[in-house]
């Protein structure tokens, strides 16, 4: 799709000499192409970057920085303009042509526009191919977007995040990812920094002042988004080359890069990340395409890493592993860091056109990371973790302001909207659903079909479904998985058995699901690869169909059935309603499911519960038969639990209800106490009940150790601990400290975690006294929140965290719209279009309505809210409609 088109406004004849006389060329006279209307989303087609040439001078210690960037073009037309993209910036603009002659330019940013430049020649260029040569000056920036400068422990970094659209204030450009040159890089910088970028460095000049000019290797073809650059006292860590492979000839040079003093953490991630690439290499049936990896936490980042050709950027947290790290993070580390490496091919060596089908980059890098790591670890922790990724998706996509996965970008500011959970985990969970319709060898024969087809180039969606079609030999997955990615939305199965006469059939009724007090029209339609897993006996079966129509009638082999359970596998994405028989049968073979299916079910008590499909009393019941499942099927439900105590029940009820979860979960958390050699996954479970029993179920025994420790870990108190606070246990603790010790403890944890450098365990405490806080420890949040203290990134968790707190949230709210500039300010550039979110504390339509009035008198200052806020004001509104409707029966349910 193209937004604009050239325009021509003049007409200029060019006088072309004939070879060896001053006769007049036979070629044909062409417009020259001034396009006066500036360019809003993709820039006019008609010129095109074949290669860049990028020189930076670099200093971390200063504010401001220079470049200058020569970009060879091929333009179809003499053009008198041209436009591109560069963001604050003082540009000294030229063109060189065919023949030597230098053309002078005027560059000019155009205000409002983000980052569109106009460059106007003194003369029209001819067509062909020219060079464009542009000197500029840039301050770096310190929002965590194009070239950054952060500073932990008095030293200064830089670093880069360029995607979507921020290498343009890094240097000027073409930056839209449909454009992949070669790009060669030269940074000028201070001798002692550490200077890391996508080639391989290839020399290092001394210079006269001290500073050195290293030079790098051509890259292969890549985007503006993907190019990385980070200057600093960088530790750095030099591994093994990953060896060369039967796809391979050649090693790959594996190297790490951390803030200084924390060099050793990068190992666990460095030592590992062979075997990982070779999975995946295996997997593509194509050699890792960049040559060299490099591996860079630095002191802060934006999103969790970005997947840079060769030099991929993380997070601390990301990456970084201590004797401090839970298993819980470990695990996000490895499924952080397999993602970004499976985007090595899907996103870097095959490019989406355009931002609407950025679904492909990340929906496909969730999905394989998660193939990746089950192959890696044979613990099978991670054997579910797609399907848990993709009901997580499930509350977004259960709202009227859903968006489909592949959703058209009309402008800048819509660009940031693809980068949520519907495009990775619900697109990845769309995936995963596929490639078991099709079968796991043919759909990975479609994916290597698809690298190989467009390796070193972009494709769209069409092309990706065509691949999937030819080299899985199905073409009918087109249609049926276009239905999931072309519409938003949840498909909801009610689904009922029917027995007459000893025949046996089931009776599938599709809609989207809709929550209590939504404004979805429920008729919708998908064509859906069902599978249902039916039970006589001590018997099961899986039945298949692909579901077209509005009710479909599945006639069973064998005869009738005891029970249905409406998603064998747990891999398809819906959720499934049953009749209150049905649903007395599921749960009576519950323990017969496999965990997989257990997981869904349990999703499916809560999802049917919110829509008003069943009782309190019977999904209460349903939950207590889920606490003797498979781990995360019994960990499913605590987020919804615990929100509804916090936000439905008064404090009597809300104490019942803490004791029926004792009843519940209360036993499962001890055995697994008491127990030596505990998988994985119930360990990660034995952590997420230890906070729950604590903060929701609110076991007196838990809160009293947890007390104690958080007492003696803020140096309040004297105990004898190895570890006061254990990395599992420390956001439980910190909460319980904050609610039984009050300010005291605040300042103590503050004073401890602003002297830290550990950003896994900072992030964790500020959450936790977010989430803890009431309305006496708010001023003191508040001023940390505005202080020097905390980054930007760290400041608007914190904010959302109180705002999101029912005992803070609405004097945050009102601080929020007396501050807003503040909360602007300190918020990282790519996180201002959420701050709608700040009113999603409240649960009722008044508080809707006063955040629209709000919003629409800031929005100006924030381009791309509009999502954002009408998702909020829908989920604040739904809350007050599930309050209304259910709070006083699930108060019922637990007298």
């Amino acid at each position: 799709m193209r937004y604009l088109f050239a325009s021509v406004l003049g007409v200029f004849v060019l006088i072309l000499s004939a070879c060896g006389g001053g006769g007049q060329s036979d070629a044909p006279e062409l417009p020259v192409v001034i396009q006066e209307e500036v360019p809003g989303g993709q820039l006019p087609d008609g010129v095109t970057p074949l290669a860049y040439r990028l020189n930076f001078v670099t200093d971390p210690r200063e504010d401001t920085f220079s470049g200058l960037v020569e970009i060879d073009v091929a333009l179809d037309a003499p053009h008198g303009r041209i436009w591109l993209h560069g963001q604050g910036m003082e540009i000294d603009a030229s063109a060189r042509l065919a023949d030597g002659r230098v053309v002078t330019a005027t560059a000019e940013e155009i205000d409002g526009t983000g980052g569109v430049v106009k460059l106007d020649f003194a003369e029209p260029l001819p067509a062909g191919e020219v060079m464009l040569r542009l000197d500029y000056r840039a301050r770096y920036n310190f929002g965590l977007a194009g070239l950054y400068k952060v500073t932990q422990n008095e030293r200064d970094y830089l670093a880069t995040q360029m995607e979507p659209i921020d290498a343009r204030r890094a240097f000027p450009g073409f930056d839209e990812p449909r454009f992949k040159t070669p790009f060669t890089t030269t940074v000028t910088a201070p001798a002692a920094d550490a200077v890391i970028t996508n080639g391989a460095e290839v020399s290092a000049e001394r210079l006269e002042n001290g500073w050195i000019r290293h030079t790098f290797a051509t890259t292969e073809p890549l985007q503006t988004y993907l190019i990385a650059l980070a200057v600093g006292p960088y530790d750095k860590v030099e591994w093994d080359d990953i060896p060369p492979s039967d796809l391979r000839a050649d090693p790959v040079p594996l190297r790490g890069f951390s803030a200084a003093g924390k060099g050793e953490q990068l190992r666990p991630a460095l030592a590992d990340t062979g075997e990982l690439l070779a999975i995946q290499e295996r997997y593509f049936d194509y050699p890792y395409p960049y040559g060299k990896i490099d591996l860079i936490a630095v002191p802060d980042f934006a999103y969790g890493a970005m997947e840079n050709a060769g030099a991929i950027i993380y997070r601390e947290a990301a990456l970084l592993i201590n004797d401090r790290t839970t298993l819980a993070r470990k695990q996000g580390i490895y499924i952080t860091h397999a993602h970004e490496l499976a985007h090595q091919w899907f996103g870097n060596l095959v490019t989406p056109v355009w931002w609407d089908d950025i679904w492909l980059n990340e929906a496909f890098a969730t999905w394989m990371s998660y193939k990746t790591l089950n192959e890696f670890d044979d613990s099978g922790v991670y054997s579910r973790s797609v399907i848990r990724a993709a009901l997580s998706a499930m509350g977004s996509d259960s709202l009227a302001a859903a968006r489909q996965i592949r959703n058209p970008i009309n402008a800048n500011g819509d660009i940031l909207d693809a980068f949520d959970g519907i495009t990775y985990r619900k697109g990845g969970g769309v995936l995963s659903m596929f490639e078991n319709y099709v079968g796991e060898e043919a759909f990975r024969e479609g994916m290597r079909l698809h690298m190989k087809r467009y390796e070193h180039g972009v494709a769209d969606v069409n092309d990706f479904m065509q691949s999937l079609a030819d080299g899985s030999g199905n073409p009918e997955v087109v249609e049926a998985f276009s239905s999931f990615i072309f519409q938003p939305g949840i498909p909801l199965l009610s689904t009922r058995f029917v027995c007459q006469d000893d025949e046996g059939s089931l009776v599938v009724s599709q809609s989207r699901y809709a929550p209590l007090g939504s404004e979805i029209d429920t008729q919708a339609n998908w064509k859906v690869p069902f599978a249902a897993r039916v039970g006589r006996g001590d018997e099961t079966e899986v039945v298949r169909a692909l579901l077209s129509d509005e009710t479909t009638v599945i006639q069973l082999e064998n005869g009738c059935v005891d029970w249905v359970m409406p998603n064998a596998g747990g891999t398809g994405y819906w959720r499934f309603a049953l009749s209150p028989e049905g649903w007395e049968a599921l749960l009576g073979a519950f323990g017969t499911l496999d965990g997989a299916e257990q997981l869904v079910l349990t999703d499916n008590l809560t999802a049917a519960f919110e829509a008003g499909a069943i009782p309190a009393g019977q999904m209460m019941d349903g939950i207590a038969i889920s606490a003797t499942g498979a781990w995360d099927a019994v960990a499913q439900p605590l987020g919804d639990l615990s929100y509804y105590q916090s936000r439905f029940l008064e404090e009597r009820d809300a104490e019942r209800f803490a004791r029926d979860l004792r009843d519940t979960y209360g036993p499962v958390y001890r055995d697994l106490q008491r127990r030596a050699g505990l998988s994985a996954g119930e360990e990660l479970l034995r952590d997420r009940l230890s906070s729950f029993m604590a903060v929701t179920a609110r076991d007196r025994r838990v809160r009293g150790d947890l007390r104690d420790r958080a007492e003696t870990w803020a140096g309040l108190a004297s105990r004898r601990y190895e570890d006061p606070l254990p990395p599992g246990q420390m956001s439980a603790g910190v909460r319980v400290g904050l609610e039984t010790l009050g300010t005291p403890f605040l300042e103590a944890a503050i004073a401890k975690m602003v002297a830290s450098d550990n950003q896994t365990e900072r992030s964790r405490v500020f959450g936790a006294l977010a989430a803890a806080a009431d309305g006496d420890h708010l001023p003191t949040l508040l001023e940390l929140f505005a202080s020097d203290d905390i980054s930007g990134r760290e400041a608007y968790s914190l904010i959302m965290g109180l705002a999101s707190n029912p005992a803070t949230a609405d004097a945050t709210w009102a601080y929020a719209k007396e501050n807003f500039a503040v909360i602007l300010e300190r918020t990282p550039r790519v996180r201002t279009q959420n701050l709608p979110r700040l009113s999603q504390g409240g649960c009722s339509d008044a508080r809707a309505s006063d955040a629209e009035a709000f919003f629409a008198s800031v929005g100006e200052d924030i381009p791309g809210y509009e999502r954002s806020l009408s998702q909020t004001l829908e989920r604040v509104r739904l809350c007050g409609a599930l309050k209304a409707a259910k709070a006083e029966e699930l108060a019922a349910a637990v007298r």
